[in-house]
């Protein structure tokens, strides 16, 4: 992380808590139930409590109205899929990245929605491994906690956007890219096995509109990363 991690925003790194905070107690089982649902139940029951001993429905109500807040932020949270991204206001291709090589791999994290055949899934902040194909084209995997892997795939023909900046997550200012583009990977758009080819007029399945965020450790893994998704759309 360098010193342009200190410009992010006051604004962010409170957004950046809250929904690391949303985030746990939604993901992270208690006995078989999240810890949000056991919020719930227990906002509920103290409210009735509060109640039945002060003989005040105000008190009932309170529980209820903070309840409510909590839950509609939540659902904004989850909406955002709980990415906080502070994009650099200004910034200029790496000039000195690594030029990274066909088939290389890399470790890193990423937030977006992975696929398999007939299933997809909205990962937060997952380790996975990136590699570059030929023709300018990146691979995406990772694994699920049952074994399964599930994919992404970015044609370098169809990147829109991409933007360098900072994921705020809780405590933690993690240098970043955001990726806008567009794929034919998904059950929506009835994919079920990749092909790295065009193909003839015609035959073009349903592309859909996807927005990936990567994490890096590093500044020079994600120039890398970032120069050869440049280079892609050029090649």
């Amino acid at each position: 992380m360098d010193d342009n991690s200190a410009g992010t925003g006051i604004k962010h790194r409170v957004v950046g808590y809250l929904y690391a905070f949303l985030y746990f107690i939604s993901d992270k089982l208690l006995m078989g139930a999240s810890i949000m649902g056991w919020i719930s139940v227990g906002a509920i029951v103290l409210g009735g409590l509060l109640w039945l001993r002060s003989g005040f429905f105000a008190w009932f109500a309170i529980c209820l109205t903070l309840l409510l807040v909590l839950r509609i932020t939540h659902r904004i949270a989850k909406r955002d899929g709980f990415i906080v991204f502070d994009a650099l206001d200004e910034y200029i291709r790496p000039l000195d990245a690594e030029q990274v090589k066909n088939y290389q791999k890399f470790d890193l994290r990423a937030s977006g929605i992975f696929s398999i055949a007939g299933r997809e899934e909205y990962m937060f902040q997952r380790p996975i491994k990136l590699w570059r194909v030929p023709f300018g084209d990146h691979a995406l995997m990772v694994q699920r906690p049952t074994g399964v892997y599930l994919y992404q795939f970015i044609e370098a023909g169809y990147i829109a956007t991409i933007r360098p900046g900072w994921l705020v997550y809780g405590p933690q200012v993690i240098s970043a890219l955001e990726i806008d583009f567009k794929t034919t990977w998904g059950p929506e758009a009835g994919e079920t096995e990749f092909k790295w080819f065009s193909r003839g007029e015609g035959s073009q399945p349903k592309r859909l509109k996807r927005t990936l965020y990567l994490g890096f450790d590093s500044e020079a893994d994600r120039d890398a990363i970032w120069d050869s998704l440049l280079r892609g759309r050029l090649d």
